[in-house]
Formats: C-alpha cells, structure tokens, sequence
C-alpha cells in the first residue's frame, strides 16, 4: 500500500528548508526507508533537484570542475524528513 508523503528538504548550510510533496511511501516493504537512508535519494545530487523542484527553480547545469557545486554527489548538503500527510515521520536524517 502506498500514501501520499511530504518530503522536507533542508539545505544544511543556510537551514532553508521546502517541502516535496509528490511522491509516495510504500509502506509494506524497507524500500522507501533505503533509498533515502542509502540509496540513489541519499545523494545530495539528487536531493538538490528534489529541493530546486520544491520552490519550482531551474536547476543549474552540473559543473564537475566546480568543488562547491550544490549537486555534486556527497551526503552533506541536504538532509530530509519525511512524514505522512497527518505529520506522522516516516524517515529522518535532520539530526545526523
């Protein structure tokens, strides 16, 4: 089964946080949980678009040469929570 969730992404260096609200959490298997914990969601590469598209902005083209770029890969820069529609958390990494 799957419910609506609200993924809160915040930009480690300023605190900003917005909130993705388009997705689903499958709730009857450890998926959700590892893709943000370890898989391709845990990439500040891919936490950097779910930020940008949260605020509906462009996302910038990836620089490699570019050491502070926001979407280089890296676990630092973003971190998530992300609750259910009634605010109930399903997974967090704000405290890491």
């Amino acid at each position: 089964m799957s419910i609506p969730c609200k993924v809160y992404i915040r930009r480690n260096a300023d605190g900003v946080i917005r909130c993705y609200e388009d997705l689903d959490w499958h709730e009857d298997s450890d998926y959700p949980a590892f893709i943000w914990e370890e898989g391709n969601f845990a990439c500040d590469c891919n936490r950097y678009l779910f930020f940008c598209r949260a605020a509906n902005e462009p996302e910038t083209e990836y620089d490699e040469s570019d050491e502070n770029s926001e979407h280089r890969c890296g676990d630092d820069r973003y971190s998530v929570r992300i609750t259910d529609v009634n605010d109930k958390e399903l997974y967090s990494d704000f405290d890491e």
